[in-house]
């Protein structure tokens, strides 16, 4: 049978254990959140680089601006799966001249992880 003083002594024992374990689960479930976030930024930053490309080309090709999004993909110089902005899974904040589509952005008012131009923005400035 175990004295009193070895019972305590396993006790606090457990509960260092119990407390170490949940720290570096925290730990890792933060880790696990900021690279998923990271991993967002890059798909974000993909997108803008091949919707702004798409722009400029159907702007160079018809001497106008796209009416939407859509019509990029109809004519297949943009795949749909661009349509979606990764940071709030939901469409793109379009910028227009006139009545087409000039550019795009995000409506997230997140900060970004990721400086951009030497300077930390939002996502929406990006």
């Amino acid at each position: 049978m175990l004295k009193s003083r070895e019972e305590g002594f396993t006790l606090v024992w457990v509960i260092m254990l119990v407390v170490v374990m949940g720290t570096l689960a925290a730990a890792g479930i933060s880790l696990g959140s900021t690279a998923g976030q990271r991993e967002r930024e890059q798909e974000l930053q993909f997108r803008l680089q091949q919707i702004r490309q798409a722009l400029s080309a159907y702007q160079t090709l018809n001497k106008s601006w796209p009416l939407s999004l859509d019509l990029l993909v109809r004519s297949h110089q943009l795949r749909s799966s661009c349509l979606r902005d990764p940071i709030t899974r939901s469409a793109w904040v379009p910028v227009m001249e006139g009545t087409g589509v000039k550019d795009i952005h995000s409506s997230s008012q997140d900060w970004a992880f990721r400086w951009k131009d030497g300077e930390r923005k939002r996502y929406r400035e990006w």
